[in-house]
């Protein structure tokens, strides 16, 4: 059995972390690395209050925990694991969005059904407080979606969703650091040069929506287009 990595950047949600771990220790994929990467900055409150939250874990060598000296931002946090990981197949899990048992089974599984695919993502759902269902997306498409990607009529709905072969990071190399938003879409619109995606029809992810979640800041948002449109204007 090939070993898939899992990588968890966190931040500020210690509360949420461990619902995102347990989704992983739960996987009936049996062969997989967990990579922390705590972004909170050392002696930081919240990065002491992670620390204590997986202390039983990291003893146990369930996982593998990183900290930032400082915070560095979700792209920079992904490529710390990006650059330690050893699976084959490595996927990426917001601290707040939650796993269902089969999901990493099931797309591995399609991308060994899927030889000229590197790349899989699959249904998931949007749950809000008090686990309220939110919507639910089972998609079908697959190929290459850069353009669909682009134009903003394809989506996969979280960073959580796809698995890449090791191939794509290889190819595409780490994330753009300099991106406080739209990390995922950067690095797959890089992906969807040179890889396509297969698809799993079933609902295998769940992305929480919290009502209390702070909002970005209007002109700094305008500037993360700004950027996006200007380095992707070829594509």
């Amino acid at each position: 059995m090939e070993k898939v990595s899992v990588i968890i950047p966190t931040y500020s949600r210690p509360d949420n972390l461990l619902r995102a771990i347990n989704s992983v220790l739960s996987q009936t994929y049996q062969d997989i690395e967990i990579i922390v990467v705590d972004d909170n900055g050392i002696g930081t409150p919240y990065q002491q209050e992670t620390e204590k939250c997986v202390k039983d874990l990291i003893e146990k060598g369930k996982i593998i925990y990183i900290k930032h000296d400082i915070n560095k931002n979700g792209s920079a946090a992904r490529n710390t694991g990006l650059k330690v990981c050893t699976g084959l197949y490595y996927t990426f899990l917001d601290d707040d969005d939650y796993l269902y048992p089969q999901k990493i089974e099931k797309q591995v599984q399609a991308l060994k059904n899927n030889k000229d695919c590197d790349m899989v993502y699959c249904g998931f759902e949007k749950k809000g407080d008090k686990d309220v269902i939110i919507s639910k997306c089972i998609p079908c498409k697959e190929g290459n979606m850069q353009l669909p990607l682009l134009k903003k009529t394809w989506g996969f709905g979280s960073g959580s969703n796809p698995l890449f072969t090791r191939t794509v990071y290889e190819k595409v190399g780490l994330f753009d650091e300099t991106y406080i938003r739209h990390q995922d879409l950067e690095y797959m619109v890089r992906a969807f040069r040179h890889f396509k995606i297969c698809v799993v029809p079933d609902i295998l992810l769940t992305k929480y929506i919290n009502s209390n979640s702070v909002r970005p800041d209007i002109r700094r948002y305008e500037q993360i287009k700004e950027k996006f449109l200007s380095d992707f204007s070829e594509d």
